[in-house]
């Protein structure tokens, strides 16, 4: 599938394979030697790749909107995407990021672009890090939920759990889930569509709608609570009184 996506007219194998296999392995490690080993015996007719190769790495902007990852030859490019938007990248100081934090960006942009899972193993910052970094210059970090976890609500928290809820605590949270589908819906066609942001144009017959979620929903919910507190008190009196009856005598003594 890679191949196909990243070199469709020539062969790139062992290219690929060093990409895909050898990322997760330290530049010293005997694994990744013997995987390019393996690659030269299979691939011979390709050329002999040194085990010490090292692929170059370039994170460019080629227009606006659009960043161009490359990992010696393979190139993908993603829309809409800014790295002016990360504090890591500041042309006027030329700073850019380690070598090693832009190489595991890049692959997160090669896996993203073959629409492959992702699976981040290293030290905590270095992953929130790197999540928080592709969420900003893809214009996504909108999207991104933060869950801090402890050793006691890891496991529960990954697996999920089933925790009853009142239908007025679901009510409560119905204007911020409200907002986050919209927000979605927003990003979805800024993806679908190349753009980094929502038209000024597109913006006009949603601001109705966000007036109504952040203003006169929460003030709708507030005044249903209060209403169905009232309806509560009158169905507990009148609970009290038919328990009351329900403990009288059944017969009643006629005194002439």
């Amino acid at each position: 599938h890679r191949h196909s996506l990243f070199s469709p007219t020539r062969e790139a194998w062992p290219t690929i394979g060093i990409s895909l296999l050898c990322a997760k392995y330290s530049h010293t490690s005997n694994i990744r030697k013997e995987l390019i080993d393996d690659f030269n015996v299979i691939w011979s007719r390709l050329g002999t790749i040194s085990a010490d190769f090292r692929p170059t790495i370039e994170i460019q902007t080629i227009a606006p909107n659009q960043v161009c990852f490359t990992e010696n030859e393979l190139s993908a490019v993603i829309i809409p995407a800014d790295i002016n938007k990360s504090d890591l990248w500041n042309s006027s100081n030329h700073l850019v990021p380690p070598e090693t934090f832009q190489r595991c960006l890049i692959r997160i942009a090669h896996a993203v672009k073959a629409h492959e899972p992702i699976l981040l193993i290293g030290p905590t910052s270095c992953k929130s890090l790197l999540v928080e970094t592709w969420a900003l210059i893809t214009t996504r970090s909108n999207e991104l939920i933060k869950v801090h976890l402890t050793p006691d609500s890891e496991a529960s928290d990954l697996i999920g759990e089933i925790r009853p809820h009142s239908f007025l605590a679901l009510l409560k949270q119905l204007p911020t889930t409200a907002e986050r589908v919209l927000s979605r819906l927003q990003c979805l066609y800024c993806e679908s569509n190349g753009k980094a942001k929502l038209p000024a144009e597109a913006l006009i017959p949603l601001m109705p709608l966000l007036k109504l979620i952040k203003e006169e929903l929460p003030s709708a919910i507030v005044k249903f609570e209060s209403e169905y507190a009232q309806n509560e008190k009158r169905r507990r009196a009148q609970e009290e009184l038919y328990n009351d009856l329900s403990k009288m005598p059944n017969q009643i003594a006629v005194v002439q």
